[in-house]
């Protein structure tokens, strides 16, 4: 018997008592009910912005990463025994760091509803200076029609603000973590600007507290080093294109225009004269 197996075992912390005031595990019901009246809602775990209770205003390490897990785990548990695995290794085939990851959840979930779906870190890929990006729009606007995808979308971000408006325009709820182990519920609410009809106004209303439960070890320490790997290689990556990309951009069409010059006999310079030459207004003969 593995680590894993004897951590699974042993019996976990009481399970999350969300505030029957919030209203939160009704929209949660509704949405996680498939059929042609399937809803859908989204969730924002946020942790930097201070609501009704006192906070520390911390943007990263308080646990939204792991609330989400445990909340994830919790709606699996109660609507939907995804694929016969246990919550929280259900939880781990429903959780995406990048838009590849997102891709294949869109992919798993148009042969299989997914009851609830977390994007973690979101303000990472659709941040607020991405508001204007055609991808990151239409990820937004293909949500406004997931219904027969996903029931429940969880994103984790430091605070709403960091969202690119696309995304922020789609939270119905709110989940504030002021403090390690505490956690508020605000709901926020669209209504009619009668002035400015175009424009409706949203407020965030309060919907209770509670205490956070702690997720097994073992989930712990997956996500620790999930996290980790997919953070590090998706930052590499952008890296590495991002410079291949200003690479080809500054130096391949002089090298280029050179090479076709020289094949057809029109030039008698080297690569390197040519480089200079065609910085400065002059005629290459």
């Amino acid at each position: 018997m593995d680590q894993i197996e004897i951590l699974e075992q042993i019996p976990q912390e009481p399970k999350l008592q969300l505030p029957e005031e919030s209203m939160l595990w009704e929209y949660i019901g509704k949405a996680a009910k498939g059929g042609p009246t399937a809803k859908i809602i989204f969730i924002a775990i946020t942790s930097q912005v201070e609501g009704k209770i006192k906070s520390e205003g911390l943007p990263y390490g308080q646990g939204k990463s792991i609330f989400s897990a445990i909340l994830e785990s919790q709606i699996y548990e109660t609507f939907d025994s995804f694929l016969g695995l246990e919550p929280y290794k259900a939880v781990q085939k429903n959780m995406g760091y990048t838009w590849e990851q997102h891709v294949e959840a869109v992919e798993q979930a148009n042969d299989r509803r997914k009851v609830c779906y977390i994007m973690d870190d979101l303000q990472r890929i659709a941040g607020k200076s991405k508001s204007r990006d055609p991808y990151v729009q239409a990820w937004a606007e293909f949500f406004t029609t997931a219904r027969p995808f996903f029931g429940v979308v969880i994103f984790t971000c430091p605070n709403l603000g960091d969202l690119a408006k696309c995304f922020r325009d789609l939270v119905n709820f709110e989940i504030k973590i002021p403090r390690e182990g505490e956690y508020e519920v605000q709901w926020i609410k669209a209504i009619s600007n009668f002035k400015k009809p175009l424009q409706p106004l949203k407020l965030m209303r309060y919907k209770g507290e509670g205490d956070i439960p702690r997720a097994p070890q073992w989930f712990v320490n997956w996500y620790t080093t999930w996290r980790k790997e997919s953070s590090f290689s998706t930052f590499v990556d952008r890296i590495k294109n991002a410079g291949a990309k200003d690479k080809k951009q500054t130096t391949l069409p002089q090298d280029e225009a050179w090479q076709a010059l020289k094949e057809k006999g029109l030039t008698t310079c080297t690569r390197a004269e040519y480089r200079e030459a065609t910085a400065k207004p002059t005629l290459i003969k």
